[in-house]
């Protein structure tokens, strides 16, 4: 692998479009979330090959509606996330696998792991144990060359 994106960094300009996508997402008390367009500029920030933006628009068809309970480090809190100002796509597992192994190309280890995920178990596609092991090995080695040190950021102060 010649290459390692690291996720949650604006530093190319198709960026913005993912910005504008979860401004719109993310809807606050005076400004409710606008579905509709964060599902546009997020496609085109995914078109615009940001491999991030194709991993939340995967994770976006999913649905957001499940019961979440995560803390800091995973572990389970006894308080749900409060997702109700969120935008909210209808579930389509297929689309889902769509922009999820875009972005597992992308080399976006968590979108590979969500896509071998739902091969595993047949999560709203076909059930297929082979693309499941591949997804693994896929995002297990992405994961190995975020670790190797010519992919890590050096002290810069």
């Amino acid at each position: 692998m010649d290459r390692c994106r690291f996720p949650s960094r604006l530093t190319k300009a198709n960026s913005l479009e993912q910005y504008l996508s979860l401004v719109h997402w993310n809807g606050e008390k005076h400004r409710p979330a606008d579905s509709k367009k964060a599902e546009k500029y997020m496609k085109k920030a995914c078109e615009l090959e940001d491999g991030e933006a194709c991993w939340l628009l995967s994770t976006w068809y999913m649905g957001n509606k499940e019961k979440f309970r995560a803390g800091p480090r995973g572990e389970v809190k006894i308080k749900e996330l409060d997702r109700s100002l969120l935008g909210s796509l209808d579930r389509d597992m297929y689309k889902a696998l769509e922009y999820g192994i875009k972005a597992c190309e992308q080399d976006i280890p968590q979108s590979c792991a969500n896509v071998a995920r739902m091969y595993k178990l047949g999560d709203g596609i076909e059930q297929n144990l082979d693309e499941a092991k591949k997804y693994v090995d896929k995002a297990r080695e992405i994961m190995e060359s975020m670790k190797r040190p010519e992919n890590t950021p050096g002290f810069t102060g």
